[in-house]
């Protein structure tokens, strides 16, 4: 809470008292002495940081997704189908790429999954909101439910904020939680950020099907996935 117009004035009063009884302002050596040591503190950051390795530069943007890519269950080896989604209407199912286009990724690195894992969810064609029909910039003109399929959409499932998994589904109302801070998306408008600390929704990724009904990604993400601190 702030203090009054009295307790500042007496504390002003005291700090100048004692910079007088210190002599600090009054010995020239005394106090270039003193900030010549602080100097030091201020490059003890830089060389912590540059300990930290180099920049990630653009590696955080791109992921394993390429047009044509099939989509597995996360930790296992079965493709998705969009008929899956029949009997569970609202369902939300979390899946990874294929490796080489239509295997399963045995090989596939924990930051390659840690950057492509997506949220795939079934919305109702009358719940989708407003947002869901606007063009995106740099997306070819195309509208965001140009990337879903039979109501079929797919999110990023590393939330922006500080990356924990936003693995958590409320069939009602459409809203992906993070369970770490409580941020929440709507997956009905975009997957804009409707509660909690993070700034940005989670990326979207384009999706189709291939000849044999297999659900596939038709691109990459348009934005990076993950906390936005990282760029």
């Amino acid at each position: 809470l702030p203090s009054d117009e009295k307790e500042k004035g007496s504390f002003s009063a005291f700090f100048m008292r004692g910079a007088d009884e210190s002599g600090f302002t009054k010995r020239p050596l005394m106090r270039r002495t003193l900030i010549l040591a602080m100097l030091p503190l201020g490059l003890a950051p830089i060389v912590l940081l540059r300990d930290t390795g180099p920049l990630p530069g653009d590696k955080l943007k791109t992921t394993p997704w390429r047009n044509g890519r099939r989509m597995y269950v996360e930790g296992t080896h079965r493709a998705i189908r969009a008929e899956d989604f029949e009997n569970d209407p609202n369902g939300m199912i979390s899946a990874l790429p294929a490796i080489d286009d239509d295997h399963y990724p045995h090989g596939i690195s924990l930051n390659d999954q840690a950057k492509s894992v997506i949220l795939l969810i079934k919305v109702p064609e009358e719940d989708w909101q407003e947002r869901m029909t606007e063009e995106v910039e740099g997306a070819d003109g195309q509208t965001r439910l140009n990337w879903t399929h039979n109501g079929i959409v797919a999110y990023s499932k590393i939330c922006t904020h500080v990356g924990c998994p936003a693995a958590l589904y409320e069939r009602t109302t459409h809203r992906i939680l993070c369970p770490c801070h409580q941020s929440t998306f709507d997956a009905s408008n975009a997957a804009e950020v409707v509660f909690g600390p993070a700034h940005r929704p989670l990326p979207q990724l384009p999706i189709g099907v291939d000849d044999e009904g297999y659900l596939i990604a038709t691109g990459d993400f348009v934005a990076p996935p993950g906390p936005t601190f990282w760029d």
